[in-house]
């Protein structure tokens, strides 16, 4: 079960909202702290610190949680809590303790206009609008969610670090030895966020090694002979077939779509899109169960998207500096980075001039 939602005037204290945050980590498997079937930019949890609200949006993962409960534990719930500015040069981001640190996918930001003493920072005339998707998306918000992207880290570790370490490892294809395509999949399931959220997952691992591995030639030559996306999409039944090894049961979960969709993605970057809730979220397919047929919708969606974009391609490979290998990577990024630029809170107002931090 989710966390239960928590509005604004019914906002935790900080050492209640930890509380919740230790019960939900240990006693559930939920990858999220809200529901799946929401927009995860939903703000889900609030707390009152001073005089100052914030607020955790429902698609806070729990490696996210995890990592900032680490935090905690070093400073006890007395933990600092300082409003800095976002990338969007909003004063609703967050920092925590001595060192101000900010983890990007714990996504938890100031609800009311945050107060900032005189010289801090600036007002932001800005205001929560539709979250972006592929019907409402300019070139410049694409641009920035690339720049996004490429500055961001995932687990300590850069976005772009990550990619090129991913493209070294398939660089051959396919692991040619059982110990290689486990080794591929637990870079992708662990390290490339595959199980984001489901750490537990991971035990699965040898499990969907030996499915692959049992018919390696065939499953490696359907992934590299799979038409790249820019003649149309992979057909169902060769999406099935690569999905089969990653339809796995454990804890209420059957269908590991998103550590397969990464997977195939560095097989086959021009034939697979990656999938996760940032892109269904882009291509409002939230709330759908995982499945071929969900994963070939949102190919022709993409299809169909990418067709009528084309023109912008030029521009964001100039924004990206060539670290992507490939287009689908580039937009990749743009449905991922598109997430980390909308960090404006629900409701917020002009920040009045009082005192910077929250603490």
């Amino acid at each position: 079960m989710p966390m239960e939602r928590i509005r604004r005037s019914q906002a935790l204290s900080k050492f209640e909202f930890h509380k919740r945050l230790r019960d939900w980590l240990d006693d559930t498997d939920d990858a999220f702290i809200g529901p799946e079937s929401i927009d995860g930019r939903t703000g889900w949890i609030h707390v009152h610190d001073g005089s100052n609200v914030f607020v955790l949006h429902a698609d806070t993962g729990r490696d996210a949680v995890r990592q900032y409960l680490q935090t905690v534990a070093v400073h006890r719930n007395d933990l600092g809590w300082e409003i800095t500015q976002s990338q969007r040069g909003n004063m609703t981001a967050v920092v925590y303790g001595p060192k101000k640190i900010r983890y990007k996918s714990f996504y938890f930001y100031v609800a009311n206009g945050p107060r900032v003493a005189p010289g801090y920072g600036r007002k932001s005339t800005k205001t929560k609008g539709a979250p972006q998707n592929y019907h409402t998306i300019t070139i410049n918000t694409a641009i920035e969610a690339i720049k996004a992207y490429n500055s961001g880290t995932y687990n300590g570790v850069g976005n772009i670090d990550l990619d090129l370490r991913g493209r070294r490892m398939f660089a051959g294809g396919l692991g040619a030895t059982f110990e290689q395509v486990l080794e591929q999949l637990h870079f992708i399931g662990r390290d490339y966020g595959g199980v984001a959220g489901f750490p537990v997952a991971l035990a699965l691992t040898p499990t969907v090694a030996d499915a692959i591995w049992a018919d390696r030639d065939d499953y490696a030559s359907a992934a590299k002979s799979a038409h790249p996306l820019v003649h149309g999409a992979s057909s169902i039944a060769t999406i099935t077939y690569l999905l089969k090894p990653f339809v796995r049961s454990l804890h209420g979960k059957r269908n590991w779509q998103v550590w397969a969709s990464k997977f195939w993605h560095f097989l086959n970057c021009d034939a697979f899109l990656i999938e996760d809730s940032r892109v269904d979220r882009f291509f409002e397919l939230v709330g759908r169960p995982s499945s071929a047929q969900k994963y070939f919708t949102l190919l022709q969606r993409f299809r169909d998207f990418e067709v009528s974009h084309r023109s912008w391609v030029e521009q964001l490979r100039a924004a990206d500096h060539g670290h992507a290998s490939c287009d689908n990577k580039l937009w990749d990024k743009v449905f991922y980075g598109v997430s980390e630029l909308d960090e404006v809170p629900e409701s917020p107002v002009t920040p009045t001039i009082q005192g910077q931090t929250a603490t």
